[in-house]
């Protein structure tokens, strides 16, 4: 800088620097002091923050492990729409459908389970009953062989042998019949009106019908169902085939069908206690049956008992005034 006379000022500014050097010493002091602070509420915030995000976590995954115990109550409590939300709620749903799937395949081992028992007791069954007309049929045999007694009229002994293997091929064909019906029970399943299957089997017995001076009185409503035709068409049929072998001279069979059942119903001598007891076994036959019926094989209402039973049909055949009534639950 100049003055008016053309010299030269000099200027010289003089500043204290001890208190910069003190505050720089406070700050070095109290930096670690500082820097120790924050890492510490840091620290504490993100405890809080990580205990209350993986607070929903933890919970979850103790449901999920009451989940794996297959416990029925197990449910994980939804309290947010956010994604642990979403998530909460996807978990829910896919174990209560695994949950029904379970009971659903327990439900459908146990009733397998029951339909092989029930088939391994009906080939022990089978087996004892042609059993006992073919060794009659061999004592038959051995003795026209043999020229025993009576047995020395062959021809009455003939018609007699050919009578028992009628029988035993009847039996036998019953029997296929039945398992063939019983192994496709379950397939080919289709909508079927089951009044028109009636009216069919109806038409079928009729001529039987009449000539046991029997009526049928028809009731049905349009009603159908989702099953096996063939399988539908077996049980009708030995139901009705029943009530007309079975029912009163002269009476009426009476058979209704709605959206809810089906009931055949004719009058004759109302079974017992003990007889119902014994039914649905198979081959079973009362004596009186076996005398008027001796051409009856007694599988035809085990038949319908399996059939139904494969089909998850409920039933009931109980006596009804003065004859019986069957009825099946669709």
């Amino acid at each position: 800088m100049m003055d008016k006379q053309g010299r030269a000022i000099t200027v010289k500014l003089l500043a204290d620097v001890a208190p910069v050097t003190q505050a720089k010493l406070a700050t070095l002091h109290v930096l670690p002091y500082t820097m120790l602070g924050s890492l510490l509420v840091a620290l504490m915030f993100s405890y809080i923050y990580s205990r209350f995000v993986t607070r929903p976590i933890r919970k979850m995954a103790a449901v999920t492990t009451t989940m794996q115990r297959l416990e029925k109550d197990a449910h994980y409590p939804v309290n947010s729409s956010d994604e642990i939300g979403v998530l909460g709620r996807n978990i829910n749903e896919l174990y209560q459908n695994l949950w029904q799937t379970i009971r659903s395949l327990e439900h459908e081992n146990k009733r397998i389970t029951q339909l092989e028992k029930e088939k391994i007791a009906f080939l022990r069954a089978a087996s004892h009953e042609l059993k006992t007309p073919l060794a009659a049929l061999r004592i038959i045999l051995e003795n026209m062989q043999l020229n025993i007694g009576e047995y020395k009229n062959r021809d009455q002994y003939l018609a007699e042998s050919v009578a028992q293997v009628d029988r035993l091929a009847a039996m036998v064909n019953d029997v296929l019949r039945s398992g063939s019906v019983a192994e496709q029970a379950l397939r080919q399943e289709k909508r079927l009106r089951i009044d028109k299957l009636i009216a069919e089997v109806v038409d079928d017995y009729t001529l039987l019908a009449k000539t046991r001076g029997m009526t049928f009185m028809v009731n049905t409503e349009p009603t159908t169902i989702r099953a096996n035709r063939d399988m539908m068409r077996h049980v009708i049929s030995n139901l009705v085939s029943n009530a007309v072998r079975h029912g009163d001279a002269g009476s009426v069979i009476a058979i209704t069908c709605d959206q809810h059942e089906l009931a055949i119903e004719n009058a004759c001598t109302p079974l017992t206690k003990q007889q119902l007891q014994h039914v649905f076994d198979p081959f079973y036959r009362s004596n009186s049956d076996k005398k008027q019926h001796a051409d009856s094989s007694g599988i035809g209402l085990y038949t319908v008992k399996m059939l139904l039973d494969a089909k998850g049909l409920d039933y009931d055949f109980t006596p009804h005034g003065r004859g019986m009534r069957f009825i099946v639950k669709l």
